[in-house]
């Protein structure tokens, strides 16, 4: 999934949740150097993971028969918590839509969050960590086989511990590229395979009119038809060529398709002949994500009630369908369920976090608010968080001042210009705390 899950809301005024970034624990393991704020037992977690990961990419490579060229290590950087990613994503990225995890070339690392329960994430790690592993084997792929191929790997489904449960469809991108075929808007394979890397990078401005993550389903469906659906074996035979020639000669690797028309023929009936249907709670949990991601709060909500159904214990459903009430505007029923999450997840800081954002009324046009019952959340998603959390001690601050305790917030100001490096973090708490004097 291209993971575009829109949190902005939850921490609408721009601040640096991002805790310090020097000298940050290092974790090494077989095949990963993970920089993380968490405590040490999660980033080994996530170590093993990757390791994991590591041998199910491997498993596939050797089945195409290539060599490796490089023995690079997988580099991640582990947020605490999904606000202080969130943040950090925006401080350093011209992009309010916020991913579940990225690749950040400033870092040159994976850049995530920790969140046991998210199975999404765990997918989207999957999928960040497959681009890293393509390059042992080449770094001339072209950016729709490289994005094509972590969305097919990103569809199969991954154990906790990061292996491998069972090789299935991505189903989001199978759902919304079947749909925008049978509305007519999709991409034909020969004019996606024509984009150069920076018009695929640049496809939502160039082509307005289509679906912003048309052409990554459609370079998914690529590989997914060649790899698993073609009855023509001509083009299973031409995708493991290309791969092998990408492996060989580097950016002197062609795809060449002689017949266009017959492999878009068989291409798009394979294609409309799957069932895009969930079946488990995983596959509605996936599904519903992906609505999150194209802003679909109602379609996203139907998905987690029924994961609901099925399972009344469904990672992180509570909390989704909170979060989707919220940005459908019913607060009153978004703290309901937020409620729930409380109850069956308790360690989740995020959790209070937005409880208290929604009764603090900080996110509403005009939103009053009742800063005496926002107080107490807030203390608590701050302590869930490990304390040091600048973000979480912002709301934290936020809450004194308007419950009319100045002192208290700027006390709480200057616990977070302690933990703050960054120049620009600095002069943005130094005029906060200003800002909340005297309220």
């Amino acid at each position: 999934m291209f993971a575009v899950l829109d949190l902005v809301s939850l921490v609408a005024v721009a601040t640096g949740l991002a805790a310090p970034q020097k000298d940050l624990p290092t974790i090494r393991t077989k095949e990963a150097i993970i920089k993380a704020n968490t405590t040490r037992p999660i980033a080994e977690a996530v170590g093993q993971r990757i390791d994991n990961f590591c041998g199910v990419f491997q498993g596939f490579y050797d089945g195409l028969g290539l060599e490796k060229k490089a023995d690079n290590k997988l580099a991640a950087r582990l947020f605490n918590t999904r606000e202080e990613f969130e943040q950090y994503y925006l401080r350093t990225n011209n992009d309010e839509s916020v991913p579940k995890a990225y690749f950040s070339s400033a870092l040159n690392a994976i850049v995530l969050y920790n969140d046991e329960a998210d199975i999404t994430l765990r997918q989207t790690l999957f999928h960040e960590s497959s681009h890293q592993y393509l390059n042992r084997f080449t770094s001339d792929a072209p950016r729709w086989l490289n994005e094509g191929l972590a969305e097919y790997f990103e569809g199969w489904r991954m154990n906790a511990d990061g292996t491998l449960a069972e090789k299935r469809v991505n189903l989001y991108d199978l759902k919304l590229l079947q749909d925008c075929q049978k509305a007519g808007k999709g991409i034909r394979p020969r004019d996606l395979l024509a984009l150069e890397n920076q018009q695929f990078y640049e496809f939502p401005k160039g082509h307005p009119q289509l679906h912003p993550y048309l052409h990554y389903v459609t370079a998914w469906s690529i590989l997914y038809f060649s790899l698993e659906l073609s009855t023509d074996p001509a083009d299973k035979k031409r995708i493991v060529g290309f791969f092998e020639d990408l492996n060989e000669k580097g950016a002197r690797a062609s795809f060449v398709v002689e017949d266009w028309n017959g492999f878009e023929d068989r291409w798009k009936a394979a294609i409309l002949a799957l069932e895009a249907k969930p079946v488990d709670v995983a596959d509605h949990i996936l599904l519903a994500d992906g609505h999150i991601e194209s802003r679909e709060w109602p379609e996203a909500a139907a998905l987690y009630q029924a994961a609901l159904d099925m399972d009344p214990k469904a990672p992180n459903a509570h909390y989704r369908l909170g979060y989707c009430m919220k940005r459908m505007g019913k607060y009153d029923e978004a703290l309901k369920w937020l409620e729930k999450a409380r109850a069956s997840d308790p360690e989740n800081p995020s959790v209070p976090y937005l409880m208290a954002r929604i009764v603090l009324g900080i996110d509403q046009k005009d939103g009053k608010g009742d800063p005496a019952k926002a107080l107490p959340l807030a203390e608590a998603a701050s302590k869930l968080a490990g304390g040091e959390s600048p973000g979480y001690l912002e709301l934290l601050a936020r809450c004194q001042a308007k419950a009319g305790d100045p002192s208290g917030a700027s006390k709480t100001v200057k616990r977070i210009l302690k933990l703050v490096e960054d120049d620009q973090e600095k002069a943005y708490y130094e005029k906060l705390e200003k800002e909340l004097k005297g309220k």
